[in-house]
This record gives C-alpha cells, structure tokens and sequence, in this order.
C-alpha cells in the first residue's frame, strides 16, 4: 500500500488558526484548537432524503458543529468510494452543488483523489447535509473542527477582523 500524503486541495478554503473570531448568530467566538480530520462513512441501500445527523446516526456528529459543545464545524470536501452509485446532496432542503439542477455525483465527479468541494459550516445540528443515493456508497469527508470560546464583545465594538458564519452555512470576512 502506497503512502499517500495529506493535500490542501484548494487555498482558498479558510483554515483558521487559534486566536482567529467567528460571528455565529449574534455572538462572537474565539479559536482555541483546531483538528483536521477525515471521515469515511458507509451508507447502505438506496436511500431519499437521508440526514447525516446525530439523530439518523450518532457517528455523524462529527459533521455538524454544536455552540453549546464549543464546536464549529468546516466540510470542506466530500469524495465517494463505490463506483455507478449516484449520490444528490442537500445543505437543509436546497441542493447543495446547483441552484435549479439536480446535479448528482459518482466516482467520476468526485473520486478519492479528486474530492468536491463543499465549503459548508456548522455551527448547530440544523446545518448538516442530506443526500439520495442511487444504492449504497462509501463517503469520505475532508473536515476542520474548531474548538471554541465565547469572546466577549462590548456593544458597539465589534473586532476590526472576523469570519461571520451565516444560518445557510456560507460564510464570509468581515473587516472594518
């Protein structure tokens, strides 16, 4: 088995460092610890509108981040495994890779070593993904956790520099 080295497929997905701020809802948090992680998932037989949260199978807590656990959450990448399986994902209930087409992906779109980018965030259960498979398939999911701490802000002083998370899981910077 050849050793295959971790890659940053694109530069231009954030990956915060300690110290850094997040807005999520009307609060602000600071990094304090940051885990990359992979995640490989199988999902068995054909499925529609199958959540990946700790309700359907608490291996997929690890997908969605948590306020109240001092948990944020980057999906950066996603890649399948199981070849003429075609998977749709949703962020919430829109489609996640195309507004007005239901655009799927199989091991030809996103192979083990060509991955999706899906640049979501989570930061509460409500934002996690969905997806309808064509039959069973094994996922794996390029992830940055962010261990938090609330940062205290006086009213009126909001930090010159931060990343605002937004409820549809976008986020962008903010600077003065």
């Amino acid at each position: 088995m050849a050793f295959n080295p971790y890659s940053v497929w694109a530069p231009r997905l954030p990956q915060l460092k300690p110290g850094h701020l997040f807005k999520a809802g009307d609060k602000f948090y600071q990094v304090v610890v940051v885990r990359r992680n992979r995640q490989r998932h199988v999902i068995a037989g054909a499925q529609t509108d199958y959540r990946l949260y700790t309700e359907t199978n608490t291996n997929f807590a690890m997908l969605h981040g948590l306020l109240s656990l001092n948990r944020i959450v980057h999906i950066q990448y996603i890649a399948v495994e199981t070849a003429a399986v075609t998977t749709l994902f949703y962020w919430g209930t829109p489609p996640l890779f195309a507004k007005d087409v239901r655009l799927t992906i199989d091991t030809n779109v996103a192979p083990t070593t060509n991955p999706m980018e899906v640049d979501r965030w989570s930061y509460d259960t409500a934002m996690h993904l969905m997806l309808t498979q064509s039959a069973g398939q094994n996922y794996i999911f390029e992830c940055v956790e962010y261990e938090i701490a609330e940062y205290k802000v006086e009213p009126g002083e909001e930090p010159e520099r931060y990343l605002h998370l937004m409820p549809n899981g976008q986020a962008v910077f903010v600077e003065k």
